[in-house]
């Protein structure tokens, strides 16, 4: 049925959920942690760019690394829209 929450539906529904509710449940705790995990991560990436930088005989090859995976992100990015949109 349509109403039984299985595993799948409900690692679905995490990732999916968005918004915080009035009150502090524990929809409410998911949502802090989402958001205080996506700001971990933008720090550790920003960071990560400052040491890399820092390290003047890792720029170019850094440099290189980063440029290959932009394009790849970004082709696989316009690959998964080909496909979820069929």
């Amino acid at each position: 049925p349509d109403t039984e929450l299985g595993w799948r539906r409900f690692v679905l529904r995490l990732h999916t959920a968005h918004g915080y509710p009035n009150a502090p449940d524990a929809r409410w705790f998911w949502a802090v942690v989402v958001d205080l995990t996506a700001g971990v991560f933008c720090f550790w990436g920003v960071s990560g760019l400052v040491m890399w930088w820092q390290i003047k005989a890792t720029r170019r090859a850094g440099a290189v690394v980063l440029a290959l995976s932009a394009a790849f992100a970004t082709a696989l990015g316009f690959a998964m829209h080909a496909a979820l949109t069929g």
